[in-house]
């Protein structure tokens, strides 16, 4: 009766331990899960300005300019510049022209619809994509985003901050890829830059 009673608590004692270890499987298993969610967010998200990057850009844009030219729909692209950005930098410093970047990313992100992509192209340049609006018509966006970028209060960040930004948008669907649409987009926003030197 003794052997059969320490062997039940053996039995009970190895349960509990699997039980336990069960426990611990399936907690690391959800942390391995949520790990895995942050790196592939990390791999399609913007570091300083928590936008979408060049790469999520490039996935994006691509799948919609193959489905506006397979489904004729439409498909508008802008290229976005903020206009003598190297000299925030270099007369107010790094921090503060990253605290630019951050802060027009949000307007960015704040005044598009959710269904549109906001994505940091690289240093200061900016892309949108519209999806299922015309040239003109995201032309008219990013005229009110050029707006209130301009209006915004920058001398919270430093009394002689100005900010603006230029913007050059396309909806051309006749490039066979949306590297085209892009470059053509970025050659809209050359001449844009060129206007805003004048």
């Amino acid at each position: 009766a003794e052997r059969h009673r320490r062997r039940h608590e053996e039995i009970e004692s190895a349960h509990g331990e699997l039980q336990r270890l069960h426990r611990q499987l399936l907690a690391a298993d959800v942390e391995k899960s949520r790990l895995l969610e942050r790196l592939a967010a990390q791999t399609r998200t913007d570091a300083l300005t928590g936008l979408a990057n060049r790469r999520h850009l490039d996935e994006r844009l691509a799948e919609a300019h193959a489905l506006a030219r397979r489904q004729g729909r439409r498909l508008s692209v802008a290229m976005a510049d903020l206009d003598f950005f190297k000299r925030i930098n270099d007369r107010l410093g790094h921090a503060t022209g990253d605290e630019v970047l951050r802060r027009v990313a949000g307007l960015l992100r704040a005044h598009c619809r959710a269904t549109d992509l906001v994505a940091r192209y690289g240093g200061e340049e900016f892309c949108l994509l519209f999806f299922d609006v015309p040239a003109a018509t995201a032309a008219a966006v990013c005229a009110e985003l050029g707006a209130r970028v301009a209006a915004h209060d920058w001398r919270a960040l430093h009394p002689e901050l100005v900010v603006t930004m230029s913007v050059g948008v396309s909806d051309r669907l006749d490039t066979p890829t949306h590297e085209g649409l892009l470059a053509d987009a970025d050659e809209a926003l050359g001449a844009a830059v060129e206007q805003a030197r004048r």
